[in-house]
């Protein structure tokens, strides 16, 4: 996502600059960074559909098959569709501003054109309930927790909140997109406070993602496996008595033990 942005505040300067003479010649720069736009929005989505759930679930000791086998589903799914939408787009555009025998020219291929902006509105819908099922995956999981009387309380509104900033994130995209299916279009002050809604959110996911990182719910967790997993069923920092010594003495010839007294 990073390096999309860069991209972007790279393309306009150098528009804005006239070393990219032509409008044409900006928009490769269009291609390029909205490639790694939609794999940043699609890491985004690994990262808390399965990333997360994945570490949860290790914590339970209960149900990984089952929830990696669901995770990685949805996460398939919408990456197979972020290829196909990135692919679409970038593929409009390039048509759209072509060179030609006679220079660049602007043709719209209509059917295409109409054919991603459905694609946009499915991609969005689809994205929002992934997000929403992977919450909804946290939750449960959560839950369990709760049953076996982990503390839940601090991770839980960090999911919370993640989900929440994602959702309304892609909401406000769809909106856009579903007006321009429709041939409402937004006015250029709604649409870009639209995108700016989009990218605020959007930060704030990430920012919701390093505070989860650093929820003391991990620390614990790392805590209680290695209690687990040590002998004489103590932590692994616990030091283990060793057994009581013998003592003794002599009687004759020979060397008799006594047990030690307390």
């Amino acid at each position: 996502m990073s390096i999309g942005w860069a991209l972007t505040i790279l393309g306009t300067v150098l528009r804005e600059c006239w070393v990219l003479p032509t409008l044409y010649d900006y928009y490769d720069f269009v291609i390029v960074f909205s490639i790694f736009f939609n794999i940043g929005q699609w890491i985004l989505l690994f990262i808390v559909v399965w990333g997360v759930n994945r570490l949860l679930s290790q914590r339970l000791d209960s149900s990984q098959g089952i929830v990696k086998v669901a995770t990685l589903a949805i996460v398939g799914v919408m990456a197979a569709l972020t290829a196909g939408y990135t692919g679409l787009n970038c593929y409009n555009t390039w048509q759209a501003m072509a060179r030609g025998t006679s220079g660049y020219r602007y043709v719209v291929n209509y059917k295409t054109y109409y054919d991603a902006e459905k694609f946009a509105v499915a991609y969005d819908v689809l994205y929002i309930l992934s997000v929403v099922a992977g919450g909804a995956i946290s939750m449960a999981l959560l839950m369990k927790l709760r049953s076996k009387g982990i503390a839940i309380n601090d991770v839980i509104k960090r999911i919370v909140a993640l989900t929440l900033c994602m959702v309304l994130s892609n909401i406000f995209i769809l909106v856009v997109d579903a007006r321009s299916l429709e041939k409402k279009y937004l006015d250029m002050d709604v649409n870009c406070a639209m995108y700016y809604l989009n990218g605020f959110f959007q930060i704030f996911s990430y920012f919701a993602i390093i505070s989860l990182c650093k929820s003391n719910f991990w620390k614990e967790s790392a805590t209680q496996t290695a209690y687990n997993t040590t002998g004489y069923d103590q932590p692994a920092y616990a030091p283990v008595q060793p057994p009581p010594q013998q003592q003794f003495y002599h009687a004759g010839p020979m060397v008799v033990p006594v047990a030690a007294r307390s």
